[in-house]
């Protein structure tokens, strides 16, 4: 989860900043004698390095001791150089110069999750399980996710040479790609079955919440619609402010989330206004142990406010937001500064949302013994002469025909939710 600031550091830059942190310092003796004496300690160390080491230093060290420094404040601060941070922005925005594979890190190897629909991956026949592992002919091994998106990402038209293991052939491919633009769509949304509309949201960035109304409309009239289920599976999260919109779709009023800061202040408050069209449609929410940052303030608002009813795994506890600032010659920083609560003042941080309905595997379970006694017995469409079944509604049909487990459920309860509330309705009509 992250906010933008506003640039805050001089032309001097990093060793600019040393240079001044030592002489506020000075000035400060009697207050932090300590962080003085640690200020002048790292500068001799820096000079000692410089003069001395055994090696030409060609590192830049005022540089690695800054991501030093903020790497051991929390997971989530960090120093950004100029490539890194146009990355993030490209993120952001949904829209950057690649091959269109997501990756991520597997039993401590560079994995694919999956090729994005229409890139050059999927054309290349890459495939969900294969393990990455080489990139321009330099080893992935001990690589970070973000250094293997920088090497693969690039203009338009350049190539790319990757290697691939795939573990269930037992062999290896060399493939040359050629990027393109890749366009991200962060929702998808399709008919489950008459009157209720499955939308994926695969990650929060500009424009989301926009994204979301279309999806929803397009998948179906708005006057048609009885539920919607809102998968937020394997989603990392994004802007805070998408989280906040995309939840106030669903809320006649009332809090969606607040950010606390340091001992506890309370920096920003966010409430829903009325006016969606889906604030009385019901709502199943999905998450499971990848769902993070911005998808964990959506399930927990709407969880706390009584609004839907999540199902799946534990989510992911990231409940941290990290602004983001601006720092001479094209480099930025991410940190830290508060914390988020839901509605019911629950900080998710390392705690993660708990769903209502625990669903743990997206595939379905063996059946026991007397369950598949059961599917054996036959029924009343076995007996000879048996009368036939009249149509039925498409909302009425088949939901094991839904492969995804976790889904399934979920489509269940939702379709329960949706009954009740029209039998509530036809009994107040009464």
């Amino acid at each position: 989860m992250w906010r933008n600031s506003k640039p805050f550091l001089s032309s001097f830059f990093f060793a600019a900043v040393v240079s001044t942190l030592l002489s506020q310092a000075s000035a400060q003796t009697t207050r932090s004698p300590k962080r003085y004496e640690q200020l002048e300690l790292f500068a001799k160390v820096l000079s000692r390095v410089e003069l001395l080491h055994v090696e030409p230093v060609d590192k830049e060290l005022v540089e690695e001791a800054i991501r030093g420094m903020l790497r051991s404040l929390d997971p989530h601060s960090a120093l950004l150089d100029p490539q890194s941070y146009r990355l993030l922005g490209q993120d952001i925005e949904g829209r950057f110069g690649g091959v269109g594979v997501e990756v991520g890190i597997r039993d401590e190897v560079l994995t694919v999750i999956a090729p994005m629909p229409g890139t050059p991956a999927e054309r290349a026949g890459i495939q969900t399980g294969d393990i990455i592992v080489g990139i321009e002919g330099k080893s992935t091994e001990n690589m970070t996710i973000d250094e293997a998106v920088r090497i693969m990402r690039g203009p338009e038209g350049t190539s790319v040479r990757v290697l691939i293991f795939r573990p269930e052939q037992k062999k290896t491919l060399e493939l040359s790609l050629e990027r393109e633009v890749i366009k991200v769509a962060s929702v998808q949304a399709k008919k489950l079955f008459d009157g209720f509309v499955h939308v994926e949201v695969r990650s929060f960035q500009r424009g989301t919440t926009a994204q979301m109304r279309a999806a929803l409309t397009g998948a179906m009239p708005a006057d048609e619609l009885e539920g919607v289920l809102l998968d937020l599976r394997g989603n990392p999260g994004g802007p805070l402010e998408e989280a906040v919109s995309l939840s106030d779709l669903f809320l006649q009023g009332g809090r969606i989330v607040e950010t606390r800061g340091r001992g506890g202040r309370v920096l920003e408050a966010f409430d829903a206004d009325s006016g969606s069209f889906l604030e009385q449609i019901p709502v199943v929410v999905m998450i499971d142990g990848a769902s993070a940052s911005a998808a964990e303030i959506v399930a927990g608002a709407l969880q706390d406010q009584g609004r839907a009813l999540v199902v799946g795994m534990r989510s992911f506890g990231k409940g941290s937001v990290q602004s983001i600032f601006d720092l001479p010659h094209g480099y930025g920083m991410k940190l830290t500064v508060a914390r988020y609560y839901t509605p019911a003042g629950r900080s998710i941080q390392a705690a993660g949302i708990d769903p209502d309905v625990v669903v743990e595997s997206r595939q379905a379970p063996e059946p026991d013994e007397k369950t598949r006694i059961f599917k054996e017995m036959r029924g009343e469409a076995d007996l000879p002469g048996h009368l036939q079944a009249e149509p039925q509604r498409e909302s009425e049909g088949d939901l094991f025909a839904i492969e995804d487990y976790q889904l399934r459920i979920a489509a269940q309860i939702l379709r329960g939710l949706a009954r009740r509330a029209q039998a509530s309705e036809v009994f107040d009509n009464d």
